[in-house]
């Protein structure tokens, strides 16, 4: 009977701890990615939806992705809030502006120098994107869509608009119905 109680207790205590840091890890995140918005000064109002896209400008398939990104950039501005963001303090400020002038990404970009952002999302390789809802609660990761099946193999066809589903439940204040993919693309040196 005792050890059985003690067993309850045990349990209870491991929910409410966990619940508890549960909590106050929604709260750093979302404080972590409102301080990084508000630190790229975008002069609208911020809108409930929110992407966030790892890219490299060394990594071929960044580099192939950022026509898609530019046009659901072109098609959900401004109801959806894209930024771009590049992990790691290996390229000059130059160096990632000539690469968003070439492939003509008008979202708003960062340098994740610190890492700050990675970590906060778990990003590990580029592309990788992030939709969050209006609480900053992060509702889809992963895969822009299923062009990529592995390194090196691109399909014909896409099939799966995973990014855009994700969008398009978020402003419908839903979830979408694949919640996150194993992101396919180069590896982000931390």
């Amino acid at each position: 009977m005792f050890n059985h109680l003690i067993k309850k207790i045990f349990i209870a205590t491991l929910i409410f701890t966990t619940l508890i840091s549960c909590g106050k890890n929604k709260k750093t995140i979302k404080k972590t990615i409102i301080k990084t918005i508000n630190q790229l000064k975008i002069k609208s109002t911020i809108p409930d939806v929110k992407v966030f896209i790892a890219l490299d400008p060394e990594c071929p398939l960044s580099q192939s992705y950022t026509k898609k990104i530019s046009q659901l950039h072109k098609k959900y501005h401004p109801k959806v809030l894209f930024v771009c963001f590049f992990p790691g303090d290996h390229y000059t400020d130059q160096e990632i502006n000539l690469f968003v002038k070439k492939y003509n990404l008008n979202t708003e970009f960062f340098v994740d120098r610190k890492l700050i952002i990675t970590k906060t999302f778990n990003a590990s390789v580029v592309p990788e994107v992030f939709v969050l809802n209006n609480n900053y609660e992060i509702i889809y990761k992963g895969l822009i869509d299923n062009w990529i099946g592995e390194i090196g193999r691109k399909k014909q066809y896409i099939n799966e608009e995973y990014l855009i589903n994700a969008i398009e439940a978020a402003l419908n204040n839903n979830l979408p119905l694949i919640n996150s993919t194993e992101a396919i693309g180069c590896l982000i040196e931390i």
